[in-house]
């Protein structure tokens, strides 16, 4: 296949997707489905707060701790949309492999549901490349030091799909 046949990055595609099949189920999860137009919507608002609150964009890294959820799922679309590079750290590992991947990966930014969101505090403890904590479902962690992101900043927002 020619170079320039391949599109440019993941998060074009992924537009091109949704603009061909609004409607369409894109994600399903646990009982929950989303159609590509909510997906898109909700990961818009994430990516738009991660760009302008945040600072993320080409080069950074946005890790994403979270159970194989809708949550988990819609930010790593925003991620992507936000042109960053997503890192994804599992909940069952012990906090001090979670902590090692962030470290490691230098991630600059970290969204995680609601579930997990106890963990923040030890999970980002000490790390200097962390400057940003997002929680799409709402709320804040209590101790962290770090900005963060709450479900006002990081609300679903149209994005525009017509072609």
């Amino acid at each position: 296949m020619e170079a320039d046949c391949l599109p440019k990055d993941l998060g074009s595609t992924l537009i091109g997707l949704a603009r061909r099949n609004r409607q369409s189920t894109a994600l399903w999860s646990r009982g929950a489905q989303l159609s590509y137009e909510e997906l898109f919507e909700r990961a818009s608002g994430i990516a738009q707060a991660l760009v302008e609150n945040g600072g993320v964009g080409p080069g950074k890294r946005v890790a994403i701790l979270s159970d194989r959820t809708l949550t988990a799922y819609v930010s790593i679309v925003a991620t992507l949309l936000a042109g960053a590079t997503y890192v994804p750290l599992n909940p069952r590992f012990p906090i001090q492999r979670n902590r090692q991947i962030l470290q490691e990966s230098g991630a600059f930014a970290l969204l995680c549901d609601e579930r997990h969101r106890a963990l923040i505090g030890e999970v980002v403890e000490g790390l200097p490349s962390l400057e940003l904590v997002g929680f799409p479902e709402g709320g804040i962690a209590e101790g962290v030091t770090l900005k963060q992101l709450g479900a006002e900043a990081l609300s679903p927002r149209p994005l525009d799909l017509s072609a």
